[in-house]
């Protein structure tokens, strides 16, 4: 078949147009496979392999066959089917008419094939072939029966219908087809299923009327208790005309494109059945959902409130961070040692008493008072090398203090007695030595092993060694440290710590006359208090 070709009736002469295979590859006269449209009921395309009908389209819905997706309107091809008083066909037509095709019935493996001419490599390439797979083939699953390519089986019965004969159901045989559960009761005792995305059943014995709507098809197929399904004749428009079945329904297959809706007449009570089912599905999803809503709201909730709380953070530490760079640039003044009255400075010192003096730099004498020296007692392990050894005290000892301090943490080692088998230095030596073996994280308390960041715990590292810096002028300022803790800017190179050659720092270490301590002296831990009222060394 070429391009404007009818195939079809001339229903005033009564002449059929069908075409047939050949007999044979070598043997062009009439074959008994044939493919031409079929009057009766609701007109449609069918295929025959002699007197038995071997494929059909299913009836045109006024944009395409519900069978036959194929057979729609695309880029190469334009169809149509015209049934009316006087003609009754279909054609096709090429919208680009460079393209050179043809429709042909292979009698050897009885499909109807539609080629494309290639000038590129000079032969034909198929385009479509039909029957498609399984489910195309006739009544497959016999009366009642739907096919479904992607089921297995592939047959199955339409709803509140079973196998007429279950062994053979059970063996893949599904000629017999399907039965209702329950017989229809006619006077108003039956309603309809509506089934979607179907090749409507064998139009053979369907009746048609193009001037009634839906409703109206409902009402004169529910008059006559033959009647067992009905549907729009035309689906354009929003579906106009009435096509009514009478009898079994025969060759339906499932279409996931292109298929058509169809009401099935069944009993009342079935679909009371399938509507308290139905309920009480819903009623499932309902307790099941209603709960998981709450939940997942809960969730939404706490997530939201946790996202602005730590955007609240985010904004907080923003701040301290400009803060800190506002102290660091424009404020160095305010990190200096403050001022005092000499009255408390005096009260301190006993006077100004030549017992506490400890030495004198170029800024003058420097006494020892009463808060410091007691807090040295007992934290000597944090003490700068420049007081421990000249006597000098700084804002920049608090740093070497707190350098001491994070590297405790991060070890899990005290500063004071420390000692590892493979290394006689002390915690600021041991550091250092890993530091320039590149072994830092071996520093890490175990205790800490796959809980921390280890990124974050070198930058600490480095920190802590920056603080512990032999010469006061090389340690940051603990504002700049702040700064370096919450930051990720490059940090400078560390230099060689203080202590770097001793062994933790003992109280027998100070018992120089310089420092004036002895174990006769009569210092408590009640000394403690006065650490809070007189805070000089701060």
């Amino acid at each position: 078949m070429l391009p404007g070709m009818k195939i079809g009736w001339d229903l005033r002469a009564g002449f059929n147009r069908y075409l047939s295979s050949w007999k044979s590859l070598d043997d062009p006269s009439p074959g008994d496979f044939t493919w031409g449209v079929q009057p009766e009921g609701n007109p449609e395309m069918v295929s025959w392999k002699g007197s038995n009908k071997s494929y059909r389209s299913g009836p045109w819905n006024g944009i395409g066959f519900s069978g036959a997706p194929e057979i729609r309107s695309n880029p190469l091809f334009s169809f149509n089917f015209i049934s009316n008083d006087k003609e009754l066909y279909y054609t096709y037509n090429l919208i680009d008419k460079s393209k050179i095709t043809r429709i042909v019935l292979n009698q050897t493996t009885y499909h109807r094939q539609r080629f494309i001419w290639s000038e590129e490599t000079q032969s034909w390439i198929p385009y479509v072939s039909v029957p498609r797979d399984y489910c195309d083939n006739y009544g497959l699953c016999g009366p009642n029966g739907k096919c479904i390519i992607s089921a297995m089986p592939v047959c199955q019965c339409l709803e509140k219908f079973r196998p007429k004969s279950p062994e053979a159901w059970n063996t893949m045989v599904w000629s017999h087809g399907c039965k209702r559960n329950k017989e229809l009761e006619c006077n108003n005792g039956d309603r309809f299923i509506k089934f979607d995305e179907l090749k409507l059943p064998d139009a053979t014995y369907c009746r048609i009327n193009k001037t009634m709507n839906l409703k109206e098809c409902r009402a004169k197929c529910l008059q006559n208790c033959s009647c067992t399904a009905y549907t729009n004749l035309d689906i354009t428009g929003g579906g106009s005309g009435c096509a009514i079945w009478f009898g079994d329904l025969m060759d339906i297959r499932q279409v996931s494109a292109g298929g058509q809706e169809l009401y099935v007449r069944v009993r009342a009570s079935e679909i009371d059945d399938r509507e308290v089912a139905k309920a009480k599905t819903k009623m499932k999803i309902a307790v099941i959902s209603t709960p998981t809503i709450f939940v997942v709201f809960g969730i939404l909730v706490a997530s939201y409130y946790l996202w602005k709380r730590k955007a609240k953070c985010a904004g907080r530490m923003e701040n301290s961070r400009k803060n800190d760079h506002e102290i660091d640039d424009g404020q160095k003044e305010d990190l200096e040692l403050p001022h005092f009255e000499f009255s408390a400075v005096a009260n301190a010192t006993n006077h100004f008493s030549v017992n506490n003096k400890l030495g004198e730099g170029g800024y003058g004498p420097v006494y020892r008072h009463l808060c410091v020296l007691i807090l040295l007692a007992f934290f000597s392990g944090y003490m700068a090398p420049e007081y421990a050894t000249d006597g000098l005290f700084s804002v920049k000892s608090d740093v070497f203090s707190f350098g001491i301090l994070l590297l405790e943490i991060i070890s899990g080692k005290k500063s004071r007695g420390f000692y590892h088998p493979d290394d006689s230095q002390s915690l600021i030596g041991h550091t250092w030595r890993l530091w320039n073996e590149g072994k830092t994280l071996e520093l890490i308390d175990s205790l800490m092993d796959g809980s921390c960041n280890p990124s974050e715990v070198m930058r600490c590292i480095h920190i802590s060694l920056l603080c512990v810096q032999q010469h006061p002028d090389d340690r940051p300022c603990m504002a700049s440290v702040v700064w370096m803790l919450g930051g990720e800017s490059e940090l400078p190179k560390p230099k060689e710590p203080g202590f770097l050659n001793h062994r933790g720092l003992h109280e027998s270490s100070f018992t120089s006359g310089k420092v004036g301590l002895s174990s006769t002296n009569e210092i408590t831990v009640s000394l403690l208090e006065p650490r809070y009222n007189n805070r000089l060394d701060s």
